[in-house]
């Protein structure tokens, strides 16, 4: 009989943030709606934070310096 061979856990994972390790893939809404501070704190700190619902839809959490880079400013002329 073989034996299950026990692999270290992360400094994530120990501390019970499992669901960060896919950060990637994003996580399901309703694991954002139960964390939003860690999610908005990881939007902050690591950049964008994808968000979806059943797998389909999906949102993008960034922070406020990213979507000024993103969206033009009224007022602001474009270079060109």
């Amino acid at each position: 009989m073989a034996t299950a061979v026990r692999r270290p856990r992360t400094q994530a994972a120990s501390r019970g943030h499992d669901w960060l390790k896919a950060s990637a893939a994003g996580c399901q809404i309703q694991t954002a709606k139960a964390r939003f501070s860690e999610v908005f704190r990881r939007a902050r700190a690591e950049g964008p934070q994808r968000i979806t619902r059943q797998g389909r839809e999906g949102v993008v959490m960034f922070s406020d310096e990213q979507y000024d880079r993103l969206v033009p400013q009224p007022g602001i002329c474009p270079a060109g």
